[in-house]
């Protein structure tokens, strides 16, 4: 059996497991008369990308056509050249060729298409085009994707054109920077990519019929993740490995454990993009209660704040408050009954001991 637990690519088919919730969401939004678009937030390696790949597959249809389109590629591309290409792309799936096309040739041509067919475009990475400078080196303005598109938008809507954007992006912030993209977004339906619960996780373990050596095991698998989906992938990939090697083995909390420290050491490259997307302030805070953890102690607030203080950080007790309340949302940390602050994953403790503190 191939290892079923992928870590370089999204998850197509059986392999996609969970977001229930959400694509029914999302299913009741494409079949919708609305003419909004919808909006995913969710952190590097959380699976907007296998997220928009269902949605591709699912919908694709002969009343439907579902255009991806991924932005990651065009980061360093002068806007110009995305627009060409992103509108390119999309004409290559609405007539299954490639051909070069004028704003007014892309416009009747959705418009075209539109009369047999429910046009649905996937944008993955948005967040790329609106991070970058406001003014690049070709001194276009890094945000004309974003007034183009909402030029498109109100196109479709006045000549009631069926056409409907699903954007995936990291951030939120930066389009509350830029005036063009909030004005894109600020009437988005929006969904915010969270942690797998523990059936969606258990579900992932049975793709590749790991045996545990008791429910404790298996609670311990979900406590070192706290449902990540990259941390479970990578876990899970390194479990499947031990079992490939010892055939009918059990897995028990020593295994458990030494297979965590052997994902760490393959798969640090995908902790890190994960430790980049954190701003200053998560990072300190996280670097405080790892290092505070190292002494069995799990700090409550003030004695993050006055940790903060000794390392000459300077920080109001609203904004620490607010930061900290980020992490506990994305699953970073867990805050008990005691207020006391701790890492929600082993895993990505263990990584940020290993491999960012000093």
């Amino acid at each position: 059996m191939q290892n079923p637990y992928i870590t370089a690519h999204p998850a197509r088919g059986d392999d996609f497991v969970g977001r229930v919730r959400l694509l029914n969401r999302i299913k009741k939004f494409i079949e919708s008369n609305e003419q909004q678009n919808f909006l995913v937030l969710g952190k590097r390696r959380s699976g907007k990308t296998s997220l928009l790949k269902k949605i591709q597959d699912t919908h694709s249809s002969n009343k439907i056509i579902v255009c991806y389109v991924n932005l990651q590629k065009y980061l360093d591309a002068p806007l110009n050249k995305v627009l060409s290409e992103v509108k390119s792309q999309i004409i290559e799936h609405l007539v299954n060729q490639s051909i070069q096309t004028k704003k007014q040739d892309f416009e009747a041509l959705i418009k075209k298409v539109s009369k047999r067919r429910q046009i649905i475009i996937l944008f993955d990475e948005f967040d790329v085009m609106c991070g970058r400078e406001e003014i690049d080196k070709q001194g276009m303005a890094t945000v004309e994707l974003a007034r183009y598109w909402q030029e498109l938008c109100e196109f479709a809507k006045a000549h009631k054109i069926s056409i409907k954007t699903i954007f995936a992006s990291s951030h939120y912030c930066l389009f509350e920077e830029s005036p063009t993209c909030y004005k894109l977004f600020k009437s988005c339906k929006i969904a915010k990519l969270t942690a797998l619960n523990k059936s969606a996780v258990y579900r992932i373990l049975g793709m590749g019929d790991l045996q545990f050596q008791s429910d404790e095991v298996l609670d311990e698998f979900y406590k070192l993740t706290a449902g990540n989906p990259f941390f479970t992938q990578v876990l899970a990939h390194t479990l499947f490995e031990v079992k490939s090697v010892k055939a009918g083995t059990q897995i028990g909390l020593t295994q458990l454990w030494k297979s965590m420290h052997v994902a760490l050491k393959r798969h640090g490259y995908g902790a890190s993009v994960i430790w980049g997307e954190l701003n200053p302030v998560e990072q300190k805070i996280l670097l405080v209660i790892s290092s505070m953890s190292r002494k069995n102690i799990n700090p409550d607030f003030g004695q993050i704040l006055n940790k903060l203080e000794e390392q000459k950080f300077s920080i109001e007790e609203r904004e620490l408050q607010k930061n900290i309340n980020k992490l506990k949302a994305d699953k970073f940390i867990k805050i008990d009954d005691d207020k006391k602050h701790s890492f929600a994953s082993s895993f990505f403790q263990e990584w940020v001991i290993r491999f960012v503190r000093k």
